[in-house]
């Protein structure tokens, strides 16, 4: 696709993105059959885990105006992280002190990924720090 090759894009979500979402898809409705997660429809729980991310990156223009600081510094990153893992472990367990214990374990089990600070703006400077 980065070189523009028509027809890339369907090869790579059928074998990429097609067996993940199906994954997904099950342990999802495994998760709300068995009544640890909320009975809610299983891509509406597949579209408020990843769109808060998603719009979090996509809007980051955005938010480099109404924000006092970087939205990609580490710092940032590492506060949206575990925001969402707590807010998540609020909004889709059915029992939310279970969910709680969860969030908090997997921050705690996954350390927040390094941040290559030197591509924070995507090739943009930071009018701010001028």
């Amino acid at each position: 696709m980065h070189k523009g090759e028509e027809g890339a894009l369907p090869v790579l979500v059928k074998r990429v993105f097609a067996p993940v979402m199906t994954m997904y898809q099950a342990m999802v409705r495994e998760g709300i059959e068995s009544g640890e997660l909320i009975h809610a429809d299983w891509m509406q729980i597949h579209l408020a885990t990843l769109g808060a991310n998603v719009f979090y990156f996509l809007s980051a223009p955005i938010w480099r105006i109404l924000l006092p600081y970087e939205p990609f510094a580490p710092e940032a990153l590492a506060q949206r992280r575990t925001a969402l893992v707590e807010f998540l472990g609020q909004a889709i367990f059915a029992d939310r002190q279970h969910g709680a214990e969860l969030a908090a374990r997997v921050l705690a089990d996954t350390p927040m990924p390094e941040v290559n600070t030197d591509r924070l703006t995507f090739g943009r400077k930071d009018e701010r720090a001028q």
